[in-house]
């Protein structure tokens, strides 16, 4: 094995961790380091808390050991050890995650859904939620045959568990499958939204299983794996029985996942559970029942009479809230995958529409002819917390004031005479109703919610004197009512099973508009407040959301169809109301009493950190031998995670390995590595000539401020590197030892994102200020190190970008030098890595210049420049995988690029400048289904002296 296949084998090693640990990706800032932590031990599972939210964590233990004993006869399967539950207020986000490795946790946020997000149709939130994360563990933990045998010798070694190498459809589906119970009418299984999309889906073309594998960037984008997960489970559970979701689980659970590169595990598994079928061939028959049944409900639509809008906006993707003022004027937000979301404005008698500011995802609107655009949105509080803030847009030119700092402030809605916001507090999984002045300041609580009732999308009417509001209650699920502001009390609007939501007074305060699934699909309708009367106003094929009057008349609203939601424009009609769909009389699962019999203890990370896995560890070529172990982990706050690589060469006797830590608990955060690595010196014929030992250490510290939209850090470190002989053969001479240490300071500045449909970051920069000093300690080199490094990411329109980058290096006296050449410099690590944090700003001091061989004498020096210029742009979006071997390829793009540079000793300026320019072909390639790597293969020419025609691949972007 040479030298470079050996530092793959170090690459793929490392990278198993680092993506199932990828988690730790938004700068190793993972809790509020102000909270305090209990733990909650019960039979199965433990439930780690922040102090205030035991009665949530109790609620939680009961649920989930309920849970637990339900699924996991299902699937004939409990897992070894307890699951760790992480019970977190941290995020004002409706969500959980589950993982098997390094243990099988679970993490929940408080927070229930409060919109029309899939996630609306539940009988309380955290019983829903625990129900999907725990089929997770249940499926990804089982393992049978030869994964289960193998796991008694390396424990929860990540490649020995089968079914996380399943296309994500695959694992998300049967969790929904599972969430869902028709006959309660709760999960997305059964849910009016799923119908929609899956009915658009028929409408616009059903995706092939080559696609669906996909964790696909195209409408719907993220919602596929659930969409046609769950309904493939479900007519897999019709179609052959109810047993064939379990059972197919349980043939999957016996392959080794390698195997699976090879031989069709998936469908082998499926001729065994179907008796002969393949998964391709249940896959047609699947599709061809979803254009049978969503074809008669299109037809069933259409034979009504469709009445839709017209189409004002066409960026598909997402759009939400359009709110209009009284003289024509309709603002909503869109988000079309190719830049950030954002308020957009339409004005009276304008054909397109305008944008007026950038939001952040999830945020949510209100507008006053005066008071402005009234902006809810997440933003990052100290660092690790999620907090809705509320913001004061100018409808003029787009400036923005923000009102709140950490409120948690999820709906806000201005009052009439823009004197006033009623607001919707949610913390601890509880809403409150506060009333703010203008600028944001509580001016009184009018009501707090008990037992997860939650408020959505209020509005104020005309006259000032109630507020409505889609409400979900336990009993009765959601409803609109109308809130009093003179006695704080609420009064029913609606009582019925379908889903009501998104009310908006009509211009004269006798009617609400409001969305609702009546019938099955979401349509608009109007409630006269006087009579109780539902008039329908739309019937769409897709769903139509977010209904807002004009002065008019006429109704602007969000629809749905194939290429996601746009701005539509609509004459309202006047239909009957479809009788909501009543789910059949089954009792609720009753309200659990919390498990009194909990042991309760302050939480201890070092249980999660003991080694729960090993692997081998083996390298081989001439002169070389390196047998050892590899092994990682990390507790389940996270507070300390850890990655080694142990081993030894019986050839030349030396002890080698790779230490790499992460301590996040207090800010800053703290990062150490350690290694020792054997460096062989040969001749042409492949002699070993000369063997050193390296020894590297580095200690940093990191002090973070981060936002959803820009992230600052700074960074204070210390970094030694030493080498001395080991052996010499052939007569060689000794060298002596040396050594590099170096102290040094970096402030990180970013702001340069990449969304779903871009080829590379295309908005924002990356800017990086380095001071090194190599006279800190006793190095053979001196002086100091000055680093700028500019990078600017301008979207050119569609998926275009420009990406220019600037470096400039500054040495005094002799430190180590600066190196230009080759297509890879030592700042650049694959993507999937430098998403995890692992890299550091210290001691770079080699950079690309392509077209130009790497280690010339003449392009290196104590000071350095380099310009980079690239087109980025779009060839060709492919979004398909094989299913064996599971490789795919997500699209492709291309790159011209021009790299100019220069090294030199003393001046201002290189003495000599070298030009290169070429062209990359890109490819965002997928690797068993879920691994997304960057793959560039390049040419490049050098105009000048020293250059030559070079033709590379590399995993990862140039920047």
């Amino acid at each position: 094995m040479k030298s470079q296949a050996r530092r793959w084998l170090y690459w793929l090693v490392g990278l198993v961790g680092a993506t199932l640990l990828s988690a730790a990706a938004e700068a190793a800032v993972m809790h509020d380091s102000a909270l305090s932590w209990r733990t909650l031990k019960g039979v199965h599972f433990m439930v780690h808390y922040a102090d205030g939210n035991e009665a949530q964590a109790r609620e939680v233990m009961a649920i989930a050991e309920r849970v637990h004993e339900r699924l996991s006869p299902v699937f004939n399967w409990q897992p070894v050890g307890p699951t760790e539950i992480v019970l977190s207020d941290e995020y004002d986000l409706s969500n959980g995650a589950a993982t098997f490795f390094p243990a099988d946790r679970v993490f929940l946020w408080l927070v229930p859904p409060d919109d029309l997000n899939t996630l609306e149709e539940h009988a309380g939130w955290l019983e829903t939620v625990i129900e999907h994360e725990y089929t997770h563990i249940l499926h990804l933990d089982k393992a049978r045959g030869a994964p289960r045998v193998l796991r008694s010798v390396f424990g929860r070694m990540p490649l020995l568990f089968p079914n996380a190498y399943e296309p994500l459809w695959v694992i998300e589906g049967l969790a929904v499958h599972q969430e869902t119970d028709r006959s309660r009418g709760i999960g997305r299984g059964q849910s009016s939204m799923f119908d929609m999309y899956m009915r658009m889906e028929v409408e616009g073309g059903m995706k092939s299983l080559n696609q669906a594998s996909l964790q696909i960037d195209t409408w719907p984008a993220g919602v596929v794996p659930y969409l046609y997960g769950v309904q493939f489970y479900d007519y897999l559970a019709a179609q052959y029985g109810a047993d064939k979701p379990a059972k197919w689980v349980n043939q999957h659970s016996g392959w080794i996942p390698i195997a699976c590169f090879v031989a069709p595990c998936d469908s082998i598994g499926m001729r065994r559970t179907t008796g002969g079928k393949s998964l391709g061939q249940v896959w047609d028959g699947f599709t061809a029942d979803r254009k049978t049944h969503y074809g008669e409900q299109l037809s069933t639509i259409r034979n009504r009479g469709e009445h839709a809008g017209e189409r004002l906006s066409h960026d598909g993707y997402m759009a939400a809230q359009a709110r209009t003022l009284a003289d024509g004027t309709v603002f909503y937000t869109a988000f079309d995958g190719r830049n950030r979301p954002a308020v957009m404005v339409r004005r009276p008698d304008a054909k397109e529409s305008e944008h007026l500011a950038d939001v952040n995802f999830g945020a949510r609107i209100d507008a006053h002819p005066s008071a402005g655009v009234l902006v809810a949105q997440p933003e990052r509080c100290r660092n690790a917390l999620i907090r809705y803030d509320l913001y004061r847009i100018d409808p003029r030119d787009g400036d923005r004031k923000r009102l709140t700092e950490c409120a948690r402030y999820r709906h806000a809605v201005w009052s009439p005479d823009g004197n006033r916001i009623a607001a919707v507090h949610n913390a601890d999984g509880q809403t409150r109703l506060d009333l703010l002045d203008a600028d944001g300041k509580l001016l009184e609580s009018a009501w707090q919610g008990t037992d997860g009732e939650v408020i959505s999308d209020l509005d104020w009417s005309p006259d000032g004197a109630t507020l409505v509001a889609a409400v979900w209650r336990r009993a009765s699920r959601w409803n609109l009512e109308q809130f009093s502001l003179a006695t704080h009390t609420w009064q029913a609007l609606t009582r019925d099973s379908a889903i009501d939501a998104q009310p908006h007074y009509t211009q004269d305060g006798k009617g609400v508009l409001f969305s609702s699934d009546h019938g099955g699909v979401y349509n608009l309708r109007r409630l006269d407040l006087a009579s109780g009367r539902i008039d329908t106003l739309t019937n769409v094929t897709g769903g139509a959301f977010y209904p807002a009057e004009d002065k008019s008349g006429d109704i602007y609203y969000i629809g749905y169809g194939a290429q996601g939601f746009d701005l539509y424009r609509v004459v309202p009609a006047k239909l009957a109301t479809p009788v909501a769909v009543v789910k059949a009389s089954v009792p609720e699962a009753p309200r659990v009493a919390p498990a009194g019999d909990g042991v309760v203890e302050d939480y201890s990370p070092w249980r999660g950190l003991w080694p729960r896995w090993w692997f081998p560890y083996l390298a081989v070529e001439a002169g070389r031998t390196e047998i050892g172990v590899t092994t990682s982990g990390a507790d389940a706050l996270q507070r300390h995670s850890y990655a080694l690589t142990a081993a030894y060469d019986t050839s030349v006797h030396s002890t080698i390995g790779q230490f790499s830590y992460i301590y996040d608990r207090w800010w800053p955060i703290f990062k150490l590595s350690a290694g020792r690595e054997d460096l062989f010196t040969r001749d042409d014929d492949d002699e070993v000539l000369r063997v050193r030992g390296e020894d590297t250490l580095q200690g940093e510290v990191v002090l973070p401020w981060l936002s959803l939209d820009s992230r600052w850090s700074l960074h204070v470190g210390a970094v030694t590197d030493r080498e001395s002989d080991i052996q010499q053969y052939h007569d060689t001479a000794p060298r002596a030892d040396t050594k590099d240490e170096l102290a040094g300071v970096a402030l990180l500045w970013e702001t340069a994102e990449r969304f779903p449909l871009s080829v590379s970051r295309s908005h924002g920069r990356e800017v990086r200020l380095v001071a090194e000093s190599s006279d800190a300690f006793s190095s053979d080199y001196t002086g100091n190190i000055y680093t700028f490094d500019w990078r600017e990411f301008l979207a050119l329109g569609g998926e275009h970008v420009l990406a220019l980058r600037f470096v400039e290096g500054w040495g005094t006296d002799q430190p180590r030098p600066f190196k230009l050449g080759g297509s890879k410099g030592s700042d650049e690590a694959p993507s999937v890595l430098a998403d995890a944090g692992l890299g550091s700003p210290f001691n770079i001091r080699r950079y690309a210049l392509r077209g130009y061989p790497d280690g010339r004498a003449d392009m290196q020096g104590r000071r350095a420049q380099i310009a980079t210029v690239e087109w980025r742009f779009p060839i060709a979006r492919l979004e398909r995988t094989f299913i064996t071997p599971p490789i795919g390829l997500h699209q492709l793009a291309g790159t011209v690029f021009v790299d100019s540079g220069g090294v030199w000793t003393d001046g201002s300026n290189p003495d000599e400048r070298k030009t290169g320019a070429g062209f990359e072909l890109n490819t965002d390639a997928a690797f068993n289904y879920w691994l997304r790597l960057d793959l560039r293969l390049g040419y490049a020419h050098g105009f000048d002296d020293g250059g030559k025609d070079e033709v590379y691949l590399h995993l990862g972007s140039s920047f």
